[in-house]
């Protein structure tokens, strides 16, 4: 019996196949690579923006709409970062969720080209056209931003 338990276990018995080895996931994220984004040179794109068209619209007082928009500028400028990396690392997901965050806070705002922009952020399935909507959106929010710089000390001007 213990002669033929020996014999069926061989027949039964298969070495293991090695699996195929995978690609380690550092490279597979550089192939992924949408693009090297760099935004250090992006020149601001000037756009209107009115704080009190923006405060009227949403029925605040035009100094909570300054403290709500400097809000914004902070984690604007603290998402660039996670765009650059997501682009680095290939990751659409996480380039259309923070496409999707911005977008919300600044159509909130009334930050409207802004807004368009990141929209289309959020939604490009393309991912030839997402370094330019990048450049595109980070040289609004520059110019944006030195408008804002200057905005308080324009109100005594009137």
């Amino acid at each position: 019996i213990e002669s033929f338990y020996h014999s069926l276990a061989d027949l039964t018995t298969t070495e293991a196949i090695p699996e195929p080895k995978t690609v380690e996931p550092e490279r597979e994220s550089s192939d992924n690579q949408i693009c090297d984004l760099n935004l250090d040179t992006v020149k601001p794109i000037h756009f209107d923006f009115q704080i009190e068209q923006a405060a009227s619209d949403l029925g605040l007082p035009s100094s909570l709409i300054r403290e709500f928009v400097g809000d914004f500028i902070t984690q604007a400028r603290e998402e660039k970062a996670t765009f650059i990396q997501a682009c680095k690392n290939g990751d659409i997901d996480t380039i259309h969720k923070t496409g999707h965050k911005l977008k919300g806070a600044a159509s909130n705002l009334r930050i409207n080209p802004l807004a368009e922009t990141l929209e289309e952020i959020q939604f490009c399935e393309d991912r030839s056209r997402l370094e330019p909507l990048f450049k595109k959106y980070w040289g609004q929010f520059l110019a944006f931003e030195l408008f804002m710089q200057k905005a308080p000390h324009q109100q005594g001007r009137k």
